[in-house]
């Protein structure tokens, strides 16, 4: 936090209004993710996006955009996330950026699996996996296996919700990516529960048990 705040100084003392912007985002990040402080949290991304907003159409205002999404939908205000999410993606389809169109997708659809049951969302949050892993976004890609597994879960679509757990399962062993694979195994012992394959629960939940105790 202190590194981008004293990076965001010397941002504003240059006049670079895109890097006071996307210094804004991460502090954004920093004050809900860190410090649990919303109103500085949303304080710092609306700075950030009428900063950005006076540069014209950019990947940092589409990033930025869909950070508030986000946060809005961390913050239960499902409304506005689907609005702010949807001005995200419209912004990265008119630029062209991969990036920038993963994490616009991502936004824009989660918010959406938040409010209803959305086949296309649900096709947007696959549409930005494949993009992520074709562009080797590795924590991008386990994140959005993460989520495609919670919304399922949500709406209990507990078949499909295994079939992503076994592939992001897979995905993140080969890279070494412990705690997103940590979070898909605790998720499929609880489809299994749910559809009452009580021992392979059990099998998942002792997996996890050995792997924690082997990293002590």
């Amino acid at each position: 936090m202190k590194a981008t705040s004293d990076a965001l100084a010397l941002r504003r003392h240059q006049q670079d209004p895109m890097g006071i912007g996307m210094n804004l985002r991460r502090l954004a990040v920093g004050h809900n993710a860190l410090h649990g402080d919303r109103a500085e949290a949303r304080a710092a991304i609306v700075g950030a996006i009428e900063c950005l907003s006076g540069q014209g159409a950019s990947t940092e205002l589409s990033l930025a955009l869909a950070q508030l999404s986000r946060l809005q939908s961390s913050w239960s205000e499902y409304e506005a996330s689907v609005q702010t999410g949807d001005r995200a993606l419209a912004l990265a389809e008119a630029l062209g950026d991969a990036p920038c169109l993963i994490e616009a997708l991502y936004a824009s659809a989660s918010a959406r699996m938040f409010v209803s049951d959305d086949a296309q969302a649900r096709a947007n949050l696959e549409r930005a996996l494949a993009m992520a892993r074709e562009s080797r976004l590795e924590d991008t890609a386990a994140r959005l296996y993460r989520t495609l597994q919670m919304v399922s879960l949500i709406y209990r679509h507990h078949g499909y919700a295994l079939e992503i757990a076994e592939q992001g399962i897979a995905y993140c062993e080969a890279r070494d990516l412990d705690l997103h694979r940590a979070h898909l195994m605790e998720n499929r012992a609880l489809s299994q529960f749910e559809l009452g394959r009580w021992c392979d629960a059990d099998r998942t939940i002792a997996e996890q048990l050995a792997d924690a105790a082997g990293a002590l």
